[in-house]
């Protein structure tokens, strides 16, 4: 026999959930009001704006309307924003009035997803708004809100307490619209497909899989035989810029102190939720903290974004509901601890609101690597702008598009911010990115250093390639790259359905055009290259050393002379990386510098063992900073 406690609530806690209801719709309110006055657009979201403007004039699924070339990494965005603009009949007023409502649904899920309204729910509705990276990224005109609403979806779903194959089932489509919307999520999810298959059942779970990610598989095949390429034309510009390891690295970590200056709130939540997840015993939580902490890591692996906190967004809204869902167990009888942990967090967060304000928003970058694009953009793309001036967006780049447009002329222009240029210019304008994003043959070719930045590459653009688009006859001045540029336009521009137009797919998938070299030579233009008899020579007392600009300096060494150490002095006050390689093929590199000071800084390079023994043909002293000339003082091998 048991006894059945009655634990009906008390007069003191029914006043406690009305005040919590009463502060939550406040919040829902605020954080309303505050994204209507934050709204902006980046340049990058009206490369997707043009595309889904052709396909509405019916071009079809394409940039530039002569070529098919995939320059979005968002299918399912790009379809939800085309639908809204059928309806609304105004691309830019459906980003906008998509963002909103996503956003808004993602806070008022939040607010319930306790179940009864209590203190922490307060806290977490306080904390969204108090993050500046998840309200900045709750606009912009990127995938980012569909992008949360997804994640909270896929965490109530996971961290309930339901099994089962239609458990199960809900997760993979979950899982499948998140990997639509970016396949950079794919890092993410692994761990909780992995813990949440059905391994009782295997045969019925893999097919479930199969079935749950059937979008994911058809978009890729389509991919593949519409544009040629199963991924977007900015992987391949990104992934094939040539940037190096190392390099990538240091922005990485430049981009994760960035996240945590400019959004101590958000990184509060990450930090938080991680270390919950992964001590908390149970399996569903660690997948997910261990998710987490793997998109992390690709994050600074791939050297995070030029844009601040951009894809941190995620991050935060995932730790957030995990919290949430976990604090379930937790009992609030009162609101003061919980105004004590919401007051610690606004005296942290509460430096970006200020933005509701009514005065101009100043433009800002944090550095030349990652920029605050929010204030750079909100005061000539921001949702106020829209309807208070007369020509918008009211940015030189638009102002550039629009001129192109009037001319009514057909033409081709080269760019490197080509979003709003592209989207102002209107279709007949055919646009070269410099940055390669949305270029099919620039995306193949090397990035010239030293114009590099998270996310963005500069190209050089190759002898002829602007009279080849123009007069489309291929006059190309280096074979290598007339050769690709045939493959390709076979591909972009052929008909769909040629077999000659197939075969070049595969060709264009799975043959490597460029030889090292050639990369080396896209990339590297003005190095200076010297042997290290004839930097012997020209080093001596007396003299300022070895000159050099940004593109390095290249030493060439005899294979079977390869030293096991390299002593160098270089201008203590720069840093740089040095890098061996063995026909043009970087076998190791590593940083050095800077100096304590402007004078001569010497540095020992150990080689390893097995890359000595190997042999290396060349040293290169590449610069990653400074004024543009720099010296190699002192050089010593053994």
């Amino acid at each position: 026999m048991s006894l059945a406690i009655n634990s009906a609530p008390t007069v003191s806690e029914e006043r406690e959930e009305r005040v919590c209801i009463a502060l939550l719709v406040l919040l829902v309110i605020a954080f309303g009001a505050i994204l209507i006055r934050t709204a902006w657009l980046c340049d990058d979201a009206f490369i997707t704006f043009r595309t889904v403007s052709n396909l509405l004039d019916g071009y079809g699924l394409r940039w530039n309307v002569t070529e098919r070339v995939q320059t979005y990494t968002h299918p399912l965005w790009l379809f939800v924003l085309a639908l809204v603009s059928v309806m609304i009949n105004d691309i830019v007023v459906s980003a906008y009035v998509v963002s909103l409502a996503v956003s808004l649904t993602c806070v008022v899920i939040l607010a319930g997803i306790r179940g009864r309204p209590d203190a922490v729910s307060v806290v977490c509705v306080g904390t969204l708004i108090l993050s500046k990276t998840l309200v900045d990224f709750s606009t912009s005109g990127l995938e980012n809100p569909l992008a949360h609403l997804a994640v909270i979806l896929l965490l109530c779903l996971f961290l309930s307490r339901r099994e089962g194959l239609k458990w199960f089932m809900s997760i993979v489509v979950v899982a499948a619209a998140l990997l639509l919307i970016r396949l950079d999520f794919s890092v993410f999810l692994i761990p909780i497909i992995v813990t949440s298959f059905p391994y009782r059942r295997f045969w019925k779970g893999l097919a479930i899989t199969l079935s749950g990610m059937f979008p994911v598989l058809a978009w890729l095949v389509f991919a593949t035989f519409y544009y040629g390429t199963p991924l977007p034309n900015t992987a391949y510009a990104k992934c094939g810029a040539g940037v190096d390891a190392a390099t990538l690295h240091a922005w990485g970590v430049y981009y994760v102190r960035d996240f945590v200056l400019h959004d101590p709130v958000g990184a509060i939540v990450v930090i938080a939720g991680l270390l919950a997840c992964l001590s908390f015993g149970r399996i569903r939580y660690a997948a997910v903290g261990v998710g987490t902490l793997l998109y992390l890591i690709y994050v600074w692996h791939i050297g995070g974004d030029f844009m601040s906190g951009r894809f941190f967004s995620t991050p935060i809204m995932a730790m957030l509901v995990t919290l949430a869902i976990m604090s379930r167990s937790l009992s609030c009888r009162s609101l003061a601890p919980a105004i004590v942990a919401f007051c610690l967090l606004a005296g942290l967060g509460c430096k970006h609101l200020y933005r509701i304000s009514g005065s101009a928003i100043p433009k800002q970058e944090n550095d030349v690597r990652v920029t605050d694009s929010q204030r750079y953009y909100v005061n000539d793309t921001g949702l106020t702008a829209y309807f208070e001036k007369e020509k918008w967006p009211e940015h030189r780049w638009a102002a550039a598009g629009r001129r192109y447009k009037g001319d009514g002329r057909a033409r081709v222009v080269v760019h490197r911010a080509v979003g709003m240029i592209g989207f102002c210019a209107g279709p007949i304008t055919h646009i070269i990115d410099e940055y390669a994003l949305c270029d099919p043959l620039l995306c193949r070719l090397p990035a010239r250093y030293p114009y590099w930045r998270a996310g963005h590459y500069l190209r050089i653009i190759p002898e002829g390639y602007e009279e080849s688009l123009a007069t489309r006859d291929n006059v190309l001045r280096d074979p290598v790259v007339a050769e690709l540029y045939d493959a390709i336009e076979i591909v972009t521009r052929g008909e769909l359905w040629s077999w000659e137009r197939l075969r070049n797919i595969w060709t264009l998938n799975t043959r490597r055009y460029l030889s090292a070299a050639d990369r080396f030579h896209f990339q590297y233009p003005d190095v200076r290259q010297l042997s290290v008899d004839e930097i012997r020579a020209e080093i001596r007392p007396g003299r300022p050393g070895i000159a050099f600009g940004r593109q390095g300096l290249l030493i060439r060494v005899a294979v079977r002379e390869s030293p096991r150490e390299v002593r160098l002095g270089l201008d203590g006050n720069e840093g740089y990386t040095i890098g061996l390689g063995l026909q043009c093929h970087w076998v190791f590199t590593t940083c050095v510098g800077p100096g304590l000071d402007s004078g001569a800084t010497y540095y020992r390079v150990s080689v390893p063992t097995r890359i000595a023994e190997h042999g290396y043909d060349s040293i290169h002293i590449r610069p990653r900073s400074g004024h543009g000339q720099y010296h190699l003082r002192y050089l010593a091998t053994d």
